[in-house]
């Protein structure tokens, strides 16, 4: 013990250079560990989401999809759920009408002479998209 004192006392500068690095070592040692917990955490809390998904699919396959699935409606719905038709049933589609053009209508720029002949021209345009 008194040898590693006069070492010390001998060589101050060399102390200070152990301390540092075992200093560092420390820190190094300190964040590997706070790492280590903070995974254990994050898959813990992934776990529980997992385990409370699961539950609430069982949950919903307990009490709805199997009464579901032996109501006496059942085959209704698969059939519309699949787009089959039952008897007496049609498929109605809607369409929008044509709009009819003039051909002898002369071009925007030939009518356009005033600001108010550009704004009647822009109403009369967007009506027609409505």
């Amino acid at each position: 013990m008194q040898k590693l004192v006069a070492i010390i006392q001998k060589n101050p500068l060399l102390s200070k250079y152990w301390l540092g690095i075992f200093t560092i070592f420390a820190m190094i040692v300190s964040i590997k560990t706070y790492l280590n917990y903070l995974t254990i955490e994050l898959s813990i809390e992934s776990v529980r989401q997992e385990t409370a998904q699961i539950i609430q699919k069982k949950l919903y396959e307990e009490n709805f999809l199997i009464p579901y699935e032996k109501s006496e409606y059942n085959q209704y719905f698969l059939r519309h759920e699949n787009n089959i038709l039952l008897p007496g049933e049609y498929i109605i589609r809607f369409e929008q009408p044509k709009i009819i053009q003039n051909t002898n209508e002369s071009s925007p720029q030939d009518q356009i002479q005033t600001p108010e002949d550009s704004r009647q021209y822009f109403i009369k345009r967007v009506a027609e998209q409505y």
